[in-house]
This record gives C-alpha cells, sequence and structure tokens, in this order.
C-alpha cells in the first residue's frame, strides 16, 4: 500500500514517517533532523497508528459508503418510478388514442352511407331531371340543328 514510501525510506533511512489514519490516512515524513523534529514527534506520536482513530475512519467510511448505496438505490428507485410513470402515460396515450381512433373510424363510416345516399339520391334527381326537362332541351336542341 505504501510502495513507494517504503521504497523512499530505504534509499534514505534518515526521514521519519508517522501515519495518522483518519481522513483516508495521512502520512507526514519529514528529515529526523529536521529544526522542528522533537515539536513534529511530540504531535504526530499519539496519533501514529492510532487504533481508535482506525476505528473511527474505518466507521466513517463504512457509513459514507453505506449513504452513496443508499443514493444509488434511491437514485435508481427513482428513474424506476419515473419510468414507471412515463409508461402508465404512454398507456394511457395509446388508449386515449385508440378510443379516437374508433370515434373517427365510426364518424368515417356514417359519413360514407351518407354520401351514398346522396350518391343515390342524384342519380334519382337526375333521371328525374331529363324525363321533366331533358325532353325540352331535346327537342330544343333539335329544332335548332333544323333551322341551320
Amino acid at each position: 500500500m505504501l510502495t513507494a514510501v517504503d521504497d523512499f525510506r530505504l534509499e534514505h533511512p534518515e526521514y521519519e514517517l508517522f501515519i495518522v489514519p483518519a481522513v483516508f490516512g495521512l502520512g507526514v515524513m519529514f528529515p529526523s533532523s529536521h529544526p522542528a523534529r522533537d515539536a513534529l514527534v511530540q504531535l504526530l506520536r499519539p496519533l501514529h497508528q492510532n487504533s481508535l482513530l482506525r476505528r473511527l475512519e474505518e466507521n466513517r467510511l463504512r457509513n459514507y459508503l453505506r449513504v452513496i448505496a443508499l443514493q444509488d438505490t434511491a437514485s435508481l428507485e427513482g428513474r424506476q418510478i419515473a419510468d414507471t410513470r412515463r409508461a402508465d402515460e404512454a398507456l394511457e396515450e395509446r388508449d386515449r388514442l385508440r378510443l379516437e381512433h374508433e370515434r373517427l373510424a365510426e364518424e368515417n363510416s356514417v359519413l360514407r352511407r351518407e354520401l351514398a345516399e346522396l350518391r343515390d339520391e342524384l342519380l334519382g334527381m337526375r333521371g328525374q331531371w331529363y324525363s321533366k326537362l331533358g325532353a325540352k332541351v331535346d327537342s330544343t336542341v333539335r329544332r335548332a340543328v333544323k333551322r341551320k
């Protein structure tokens, strides 16, 4: 885990290393000849590899990871709820469109029947028109042709 640090210390044994197991771990390295060495050692020695700090940090990380997992689960559930809502809305829209299609098909059927009736009526009127007016037109046209 500290391979690079260990390699460095093998080449530089004059450096001291203190590891504080908190906030993802903290390593403090300084040369033994540092002017503030005694103050640093006095400050860091109680914290170095402190088992209480290690347990607290492990617990903090475990809780932090649990919170992230819960957030991921909540986010996934939220997306699933939204997906379900969109699917429900799509089904409702499909049903609405199906009803509208059925209504329009029925309306189309009624209009086709009315159109057929109007055609039949027009054909009947055409026969009536010709029988009453057509003979007059024909005789008028024949007379006009004879005059020429």
